[in-house]
């Protein structure tokens, strides 16, 4: 059934920060600084990008300095725990040859297990761009393609591809670019198109299988005047960063970011990075790379920046490394100039003491002033099974808040309250709404009753009488299982009709009105006439919406199987196809065996609530992902409840759940709590 956190309260274990001891393994990594390799040298690593093969970090980026030639050059580095470098080598140095070449920065190296090549990919410009030549003209860009037979040895330049096919009318093709190599080993290429004008966007391009041409545009988004986009894979989300137009073509910018669970789209709208303590130059450094330091103790993201002080003649240093943080499903950077990494362990701690300020105005070089920063999640497990989980757990007794109404002239002794949601309106008052099926209603036999408590913890909540019938002329068959959640003001209600899913809002929490698509219908989506699409609840995680629902495909009502669906949307309107999120295992396959799905978020894990049928138990399923709790399989089956159509609520600190009781005649609610037990399905 539903979930109640505040949206998408997204308790990120990316992010661990506190007071974790430092051991042996742990490598202290210092901004404001210049940052020396193995030989005493200056690292020249700008523009450049982060990988990891084997047990190994390499570190490769452009040397760049007014009026120096190792501006044509491109360096490697290597660590095993991310914060001392050893050089490796000049991975490439422009020559006679490739002479059209310069400015090789915005790199990425992947490994091509197919054709067992490192591949590099670089930012092309053309003609030949001195960055020492003031006013010189660039007329386009493309992506330059590299080989070599390990990370760090020395690359071949194998040339470039300009204008892809089937990209929209432009003059300035691939300027700042990102390459991106999925789960599935597809490699694609995130770029900007059109970057100095007010119809610039960022276009994604796939590469071919051999990652050495673009083969088609996967999608366009616009975004005029930012650069520097780079392509993370977080928590089953696409996450696109990228950087503001600097002062000075050099200078700090914001760092902003759009989700999205599929590459081509629909992606969200772009919001800013919030800086802690707030900085007007952006900390005097632009977006680079973000890197997943994964480990048996937990996981972090590190946000890899660069400062462009050699021509700015602002700040220390010239990269600036900072772990990426979370306030609720928000990421955040939190200014550290000194912080500790244990690379091996995929932890980060931050000493409060060292914790400083930059100054939010340009300097020759950056003051500071004492900061404490906020505390973060405690490392989560590496995956589902390499720990004992956290489960929730029954924590008091019930008590019952709604009974069979008295339905009138339609009232039927073999009616039943089902599917329900429970939220607090905008007068401070709790509004219950639950499926009554089997009334005299005729047709389906199924309308909404409303309930209203003054507390939460009050029993017996006051009958407020149907609060809503079908509408023929609307498209609907029924109303069934209703969710309600609050978002930006305004309560939504979602609900299905039979055949899809439909949507109606409230600005009270009381009084809603159906939102009607161009068709003149409530219907948004379903899985097909016939197949049941039912039991919708909705999840905000990192700007998208995420719908789950149950269909049953293959047969319909009776006769198909249950699945558990999930669609995505930005705005509420535009959906994503559907994905099968989860499905069969021990829980069946049967047409009531993925009832009133609901997920939640806790410490990091995405948790699904899948009821099979009535009164009989609930399974939990644990993951990372969001859109795959295991497909006919018990991977992430963690527990049992034994509770039917359950929908967690919090409320001042404390978490609560709701479901039916057995017999189907009440609505109860008791407390809840969260607790790690040895007690695991796998």
């Amino acid at each position: 059934m539903k979930y109640r956190f505040p949206i998408a309260r997204l308790c990120v274990a990316f992010a661990t920060l506190g007071a974790l001891p430092i051991t042996a393994k742990t490598a202290e990594i210092k901004n404001d600084t210049v940052w020396k390799d193995d030989r005493g040298e200056e690292i020249m690593c700008q523009g450049g990008n982060l990988a990891k093969f084997g047990d190994t970090f390499y570190f490769c980026g452009w040397g760049d300095y007014p009026g120096d030639n190792r501006k044509d050059t491109i360096t490697c580095y290597s660590s095993k725990d991310l914060a001392t470098w050893k050089f490796e080598n000049h991975i490439y140095t422009r020559n006679e040859t490739d002479l059209e070449l310069i400015v090789p920065d915005r790199l990425h190296v992947i490994y091509n297990a197919t054709t067992k090549k490192y591949v590099m990919i670089g930012k092309h410009i053309l003609p030949v761009y001195d960055p020492d030549i003031a006013g010189q003209a660039r007329v386009t860009g493309g992506v330059s393609y590299f080989t070599s037979d390990t990370p760090a040895g020395t690359f071949t330049y194998l040339g470039n591809k300009m204008l892809p096919a089937g990209a929209s009318p432009g003059t300035d093709y691939h300027r700042d670019l990102a390459a991106f190599q999925d789960t599935d080993g597809n490699a694609y290429v995130v770029s900007v198109h059109d970057q100095h004008t007010s119809h610039g966007n960022f276009m994604i391009t796939q590469l071919t299988a051999d990652y050495l041409k673009v083969e088609k545009v996967i999608c366009e988004i616009p975004y005029p005047k930012h650069e520097a986009p780079y392509i993370i894979k977080l928590m089953g989300l696409y996450w696109l960063f990228a950087s503001g137009q600097g002062r000075g073509a050099w200078g700090g910018s914001p760092t902003s970011y759009a989700t999205a669970t599929n590459l081509a789209g629909p992606w969200s709208s772009f919001k800013t990075v919030a800086l802690t303590p707030a900085s007007k130059q952006h900390f005097d450094c632009q977006n680079d790379f973000l890197f997943e330091v994964k480990g048996p103790a937990g996981s972090f993201v590190l946000w890899g920046a660069d400062r462009w002080s050699q021509r700015t003649k602002i700040g220390v240093g010239k990269n600036v490394w900072l772990p990426l943080e979370w306030k609720g499903d928000e990421p955040v950077l939190n200014w550290h100039p000194t912080w500790n990494v244990d690379a091996a362990a995929g932890t980060w701690s931050a000493d409060a003491k060292t914790a400083r300020t930059p100054s939010a105005d340009p300097s020759p070089t950056i003051t500071s002033q004492t900061a404490t920063p906020p505390t973060s999640p405690a490392p989560a497990p590496a995956d589902a099974t390499s720990a004992a989980p956290i489960l929730p757990e029954i924590a008091g007794d019930w008590w019952t808040v709604a009974g069979n109404p008295d339905l009138g002239e339609l009232t039927d002794p073999k009616q039943q309250p089902v599917d329900f949601s429970i939220w607090q309106a905008a007068d401070g008052t709790w509004q219950l709404w639950s499926c009554i099926r089997n009334t005299k209603l005729g047709g389906r036999t199924r309308l909404f009753h409303r309930w209203e408590g003054k507390e939460l913890t009050d029993p017996n909540w006051t009958p407020m009488g149907i609060s809503l019938r079908p509408d023929s002329t609307l498209g609907e068959e029924s109303v069934q299982s209703p969710y309600v959640f609050k978002d930006g003001g305004v309560y939504h209600m979602f609900y299905g009709d039979w055949n899809h899913i439909c949507r109606a809002t409230s600005t009270d929490g009381k009084i809603f009105t159906r939102v009607v698509g161009p068709d003149g219908k409530t219907g948004m989506f379903g899985e097909g006439i016939g197949n049941f699409a039912r039991d919708p609840m909705v999840l905000k995680v990192g700007g998208i919406y995420h719908c789950y629902y149950t269909a049953n495909p293959e047969g319909g009502k009776g006769a198909g199987k249950g699945v558990v669906f999930c669609r995505t949307s930005p705005d509420l309107k535009a959906w994503s196809e559907s994905k099968r999120v989860a499905y069969g295992g021990s829980a069946g396959n049967n047409w009531t065996s993925a009832e009133c799905p609901f997920v939640t978020v806790h410490e990091g894990w995405y948790y699904l609530f899948r009821t099979q049928g009535y009164p009989t138990p609930t399974r939990i399923y644990r993951s990372r992902d969001p859109m795959n709790f295991g497909i006919s399989d018990d991977q992430f089956l963690v527990g049992i409840l034994p509770v039917a159509a359950p929908e967690l609520i919090e409320h001042e600190g404390q978490t609560y759940i709701a479901s039916l009781l057995p017999s189907l005649k009440r609505i109860r609610i008791t407390k809840l709590a969260w607790k790690t037990t040895e007690n695991q399905s796998r």
